[in-house]
C-alpha cells in the first residue's frame, strides 16, 4: 500500500550566494518531494548576525509520503550537499537553511523536530510567506488564524525580491517538467 502525500510547508533562507543556492536547492528538492508553490521571497535583516550580508527567505509548499521526522533528515541532507555547517552559533551566515515550518496538521515535539515551527509566530519572514501560501492556516494546536497574529501585518524589514521570485518560479516550472517528461518516458527521476 502506498503511503499517503501530506503536505507540508518549509521556511527556505540563505545569505551566503543566496539567488543560486535557493534555486539550486529549489531543484534538488524537485527529486525528492512534489514542489507544490513558491512564495514571494523577501530580503531581510540577519537575525542576531551583525555585520552579516542580508537573508533572502520564502517558503515552498511541498507534499511528501514522508513522515516528519524523515522530512527533517531530508532537509539536513541537503543543507549539507549545499555546504551547511551547523555550530554552536545558530545564527550564522549559511548558504541554505531549510526548517519545517508546518506539516499538515500534526504536532511533535521530539528531539529537533518540533513541529509547528515554534518561531512562526514571532518571525514575519517565516509567517508572511506561509501566510501567502496557506492564507487561512491555523496552526496546529493555536487557537486561531495565523492571519490574526501581529506578525502576520509587520512587513517592515521585508523587502520583496519579485525578479529573483519570478526567476525561482520559472526554475521550479522547468524542474517539474523535467520530471514528468522522465515519468512519461518510463524514467525513474529520483535516480
Amino acid at each position: 500500500m502506498k503511503a499517503a502525500e501530506r503536505i507540508a510547508y518549509v521556511g527556505v533562507g540563505s545569505n551566503l550566494d543566496p539567488e543560486t543556492n535557493i534555486v539550486s536547492v529549489a531543484r534538488r528538492l524537485t527529486d525528492e518531494v512534489r514542489l507544490l508553490a513558491v512564495s514571494t521571497f523577501y530580503w531581510t535583516a540577519a537575525v542576531g548576525g551583525a555585520g552579516q550580508a542580508r537573508f533572502l527567505n520564502g517558503a515552498f509548499a511541498i507534499g511528501t509520503v514522508l513522515p516528519p521526522a524523515g522530512l527533517k533528515l531530508l532537509l539536513r541532507r541537503i543543507e549539507a550537499e549545499f555546504g551547511r555547517v551547523r555550530g554552536a552559533d545558530r545564527n550564522a551566515p549559511r548558504p541554505i537553511d531549510l526548517d519545517i515550518l508546518v506539516y499538515d496538521d500534526v504536532i511533535v515535539e521530539e528531539g529537533e523536530v518540533r513541529l509547528p515551527h515554534p518561531e512562526i509566530e514571532e518571525r514575519a519572514f517565516l509567517a508572511v510567506p506561509l501566510l501567502e501560501l496557506a492564507p487561512g492556516i491555523v496552526l496546529p494546536g493555536r487557537p486561531g488564524p495565523l492571519a490574526q497574529c501581529a506578525v502576520a501585518r509587520a512587513t517592515a524589514g521585508l523587502d520583496p525580491a519579485p525578479g529573483f521570485t519570478a526567476r525561482l518560479r520559472a526554475a521550479v516550472a522547468r524542474a517539474r517538467l523535467t520530471h514528468a517528461e522522465e515519468r512519461g518516458n518510463g524514467q525513474d527521476p529520483s535516480c
